[in-house]
């Protein structure tokens, strides 16, 4: 599911937000009201959502994300200047599309909370690994529902989820390394071979239709 609640426009709409939420540390603009308010409802929906699949015998899995950050008017923006989230102003650009997301069950699937590494049971701490960070860009996520939903996955599949251990988050503004280090991009990370054989991939999936290699973008048995 991806969010829309929130997309926007925030000023000028015919919005019915019922109690709004308000910024207590600093003079909000009325279109950050509004956006705080539409999540807010956002958030309410969602936990109704939840409460009926937890009362649903189907096994079901919710992944909620949202794909960029609002995009506010000039006079928000100008105020958020004032309150950065970032002094790096490299993070600062690319927080425009760092977003949350949740993975919820209504049956036991295996935790993953960045701690723990990949195929690793929550239970066995002496495992966990302090170091990783809970990233994951939406080129892994249907792969890794399709992993955590138990059901066949293609050789593509089994090598992003293989890829996302060493780059756990990728755009075209930036890469995450397994360390957490932030890189402006692909070819300036230490994973940039490996990054440049996914494009090569990503070409024949996309483009390359007299040489597509299907059979490895098919579910199999391997």
């Amino acid at each position: 599911n991806v969010t829309i609640q929130g997309h926007g426009g925030y000023t000028g709409g015919p919005y019915d937000l019922g109690e709004k939420v308000d910024v207590t540390n600093f003079e909000a603009t009325e279109s950050m009201r509004t956006y705080l308010s539409s999540v807010k409802l956002s958030d309410t929906a969602f936990k109704g959502l939840i409460e009926y699949f937890e009362k649903v015998d189907e096994p079901t899995i919710i992944f909620m994300y949202g794909d960029h950050q609002p995009s506010f008017d000039d006079e928000a923006k100008e105020l958020l200047a004032e309150h950065p989230a970032w002094e790096d102003e490299g993070m600062q650009a690319i927080s425009a599309y760092y977003v949350p997301y949740v993975i919820w069950a209504n049956y036991d699937i295996e935790e993953y909370d960045g701690l723990i590494p990949w195929g690793v049971k929550a239970q066995d701490t002496d495992k966990w690994d302090s170091s990783r960070l809970n990233k994951l860009s939406t080129n892994y996520a249907g792969s890794y529902l399709f992993s955590l939903a138990g059901v066949k996955l293609s050789t593509y599949d089994r090598y992003l989820l293989n890829l996302h251990e060493d780059v756990p988050a990728l755009s075209a503004i930036g890469v995450w390394d397994e360390k957490g280090e932030y890189y402006g991009s692909a070819a300036e990370s230490p994973e940039a071979v490996q990054l440049h054989g996914l494009e090569m991939i990503q070409y024949n999936l996309l483009f390359d239709d007299e040489n597509l290699l299907t059979e490895y973008f098919l579910p199999n048995d391997e």
